[in-house]
């Protein structure tokens, strides 16, 4: 008689944690369903429920941000999307796949607040944004030291140094850490958006051009376009489109930055300003060529002064962002202190 309460207690134990674990995944799915995005919020309630406490047979991927945060904003953005494709692909739902059984996917937010500083202090966030993938194997990790370890392969402490976040590299992060394979597809809107444009573009163009014949024979306007059309592809604009880089960013502070920090990041704004300057010293010395054998000698002297003034000046702008982004690189026009001068074979400048 005692094993047969014995088994029917097991059994209804067991009964009691599936319908548990069925009710919080049907959980997660209506709140997801809620949001236009698919992405959950979280308070320090229901994080506790849905990511700490067991059973939880899903994977849930937590975006950690702040009020007045504009990085996280941005970014924010790049992870709605992600989170639309998962919720597209059927991935808020459990699979079995090539002998592979897939865990559910749930995409959430936590703000910071006054509720939630006990969360963000656990992970010792000096900064957000910031991305965790929380697996079912999180809620039994016992040593500080596994959780470090497992905080080191699953948790995403963005920087600037992770360059630009767009929503393709945010989705081959999810897809390596929870096993899944989501493909990254166009929205069909952006599609009819860019069909749209350029179609306006050309019709524009050709409007433009039946308008403008007679001042499209003048070099002069030629070499102006030249001048434009070389200093855009100089910019990148072309690898800007495709990547989706950033006009500007903005630092910890909400200031506007218009150079990345670091030699491997580049904003959108800086390319376009440092290949205008470059452009800019070019069409200065044409300008010196052109006007400095001039036949009035003091109109030739004046504006040699003056394009050799600007020039010298827009080649120090250049030579000063250098220096701002690659610390280790000091390019100058006037040799070091430690420049060593002497007799032809020992002198610096004349040794290879």
């Amino acid at each position: 008689m005692m094993k047969v309460v014995l088994v029917l207690g097991i059994l209804a134990i067991l009964g009691l944690a599936q319908t548990q674990v069925k009710s919080k995944v049907a959980e997660l799915r209506q709140l997801a369903d809620q949001e236009p995005s698919g992405v959950i919020s979280l308070n320090a309630k229901t994080y506790k429920y849905f990511v700490t406490d067991t059973p939880r047979p899903y994977d849930l991927v937590i975006f950690f941000t702040a009020d007045n945060c504009k990085l996280c904003e941005q970014i924010y953005i790049e992870y709605s999307t992600v989170a639309k494709l998962y919720r597209d692909g059927g991935a808020f739902y459990s699979s079995r796949k090539d002998g592979r059984r897939h865990r559910a996917v749930f995409f959430a937010k936590l703000q910071f607040t006054e509720a939630t500083r006990d969360i963000f202090q656990k992970f010792h966030f000096n900064s957000v944004p910031n991305i965790l993938v929380s697996l079912p194997k999180m809620t039994s990790i016992g040593s500080e030291e596994n959780m470090q370890a497992y905080l080191k392969q699953y948790l995403w402490i963005m920087s600037v140094s992770d360059g630009v976040i767009t929503s393709s590299k945010l989705l081959d992060h999810v897809n390596k850490k929870t096993s899944r394979n989501v493909e990254y597809k166009e929205p069909i809107i952006n599609i009819f958006i860019t069909l749209g444009i350029l179609g306006a573009v050309g019709f524009g163009g050709y409007l433009l051009l039946t308008a403008l014949k007679s001042i499209l024979g003048n070099p002069r306007v030629w070499l102006l376009g030249a001048l434009i059309t070389y200093s855009l592809c100089m910019a990148g604009i072309v690898f800007n489109i495709l990547h989706g880089v950033p006009f500007t960013s903005v630092d910890r502070n909400g200031n506007v930055e218009w150079f990345a920090k670091g030699a491997r990041t580049q904003l959108g704004a800086e390319g376009y300003i440092m290949s205008f300057s470059i452009t800019l010293a070019g069409a200065l010395l044409i300008g010196i060529l052109k006007y400095g054998p001039s036949e009035d000698r003091s109109k030739a002297r004046l504006l040699f002064a003056v394009f050799g003034i600007a020039f010298m000046l827009v080649l120090f702008h250049i030579e000063s962002v250098y220096r701002e982004k690659v610390h280790h690189y000091n390019p100058s026009f006037w040799p070091p202190a430690h420049y060593i001068r002497g007799p032809l074979m020992n002198d610096q400048g004349n040794s290879l």
